[in-house]
């Protein structure tokens, strides 16, 4: 297969994510961003972060992000209108771009979904379901810190998985929303939704059984061709070590007990990671954001080892006029990658994230730099772990057990 072609959206679908589905189980390859439109290896990958967004970054952690590098991808609708959707663990609703929609646009990739043209679509009328103030339709409104507000109203749809082999999932009535006022995140152009896998009452977990289940493995992202897959159901991988979770607002919360760097504990409080009734604050794991954000105490510890580490080698500090704490250097990040010590993400029960320099930096594709992938919360927000401190990880949730499983996998490997 030629990478630099633009493949056709009914190829796109049939080969990119290509899903097999038997009756409790949903699989499908994750679609990076950069197989989508040509690809060439000698220039910077749209998946690397330009300056500006990085900036962007560093102000708040987006859930979804902002540069999500990977997509979900399945149809809406009769006729089918194919989507492709940030995966966010962040986030519980499954909402997509609907026409009219404004300042939305389609790409040859993704045409946008018009529920008038649907014979399966249905609105949500104002019930137990929704309290509507001067409206008939339920409303939904999502605010994403730092990005563009989702806004529409709540509607049912049959969503469809589909495999190239033409089996497929069909799930009738999903609760979605609808949206029909957003704007464009830079990058993110053919991204015509969210697929939310949280817990809350929306989630499309809440259709795949009583036993609910999903797990994803993250190859690597500077690699568009690389596999990265997502299970929802029974073919999930619940495999490595574990640690618990507890829920609010449909949020994976998780217990981090210490952080280390080259094998040495990062003098870091506890309490630095513990989620108080007071304030939103604790860690979260969010599949739809790339950075990892951590209370100010965690990261300032971890920007001062890395920066002490980095101090006295080839590679200088560039751009200390952005912001007070924005670690960049000049130069490439796969060159640093030799001989930078692994960062680790210690959990209570014994599991962790060994995260390589790839997931410690990010390589900015318009400058000659590279960038921490780590940022300061606010003090009232959570801490979140984002999608490139997991790369070579599968990532299962078990939703009886309220269980998180981390293993190190080349995702091939997978059964």
């Amino acid at each position: 297969m030629d990478p630099t072609l633009v493949f056709p959206v009914l190829l796109l679908l049939a080969i990119a994510s290509t899903t097999c589905v038997s009756a409790t189980r949903i699989s499908m390859n994750l679609v990076h961003r950069d197989s989508i439109v040509p690809f060439n290896p000698t220039t910077p990958t749209t998946h690397q972060t330009s300056v500006t967004d990085y900036t962007m970054h560093m102000r708040s952690s987006l859930i979804p992000s902002s540069n999500s590098i990977y997509y979900a991808n399945f149809s809406v609708g009769t006729p089918p209108v194919p989507q492709l959707a940030v995966m966010a663990t962040g986030s519980s609703l499954l909402w997509i771009k609907c026409l009219p929609c404004q300042p939305c646009s389609p790409t040859p990739q993704t045409p946008l979904y018009d529920p008038n043209k649907s014979s399966t679509y249905a609105p949500k009328m104002c019930d137990s379901y929704c309290v509507c103030q001067g409206f008939d339709q339920c409303a939904f409104n999502k605010s994403y810190a730092g990005a563009p507000r989702a806004e529409g109203t709540y509607g049912t749809e049959l969503v469809r998985f589909t495999a190239w082999h033409d089996a497929q999932k069909n799930l009738d009535k999903v609760v979605f929303g609808c949206c029909r006022k957003t704007q464009d995140l830079p990058g993110e152009s053919l991204m015509t939704g969210v697929l939310g896998l949280g817990t809350g009452s929306e989630s499309i977990l809440k259709r795949i059984g009583p036993r609910p289940k999903f797990s994803y493995c993250i190859g690597d992202p500077r690699n568009p061709f690389a596999s990265s897959r997502l299970e929802i159901g029974e073919g999930a991988t619940l495999q490595g070590v574990w640690t618990t979770y507890v829920t609010e607002f449909g949020l994976y919360y998780v217990t981090v007990e210490r952080m280390s760097f080259d094998g040495l504990t990062l003098d870091i409080p506890s309490s630095a990671f513990v989620k108080t009734p007071a304030f939103d604050t604790g860690v979260i794991l969010d599949s739809g954001a790339q950075m990892t954000f951590l209370n100010k105490a965690a990261y300032y510890e971890v920007e001062r080892t890395i920066v002490s580490y980095m101090e006295g080698s080839q590679w200088k500090r560039v751009w200390p006029e952005l912001a007070e704490h924005v670690v960049c250097y000049g130069g490439k990040l796969s060159e640093v990658a030799v001989w930078l010590p692994v960062l680790g993400i210690h959990f209570a029960g014994g599991a962790e994230l060994s995260i390589d320099a790839y997931g410690t930096f990010m390589q900015l594709a318009d400058q000659d730099a590279f960038c921490l992938a780590f940022g300061a919360a606010d003090s009232t927000q959570s801490g979140s772990i984002g999608i490139l401190a997991q790369q070579n990880y599968n990532v299962g949730y078990d939703l009886v057990h309220k269980r998180v499983y981390f293993q190190r996998s080349a995702c091939l490997n997978l059964p």
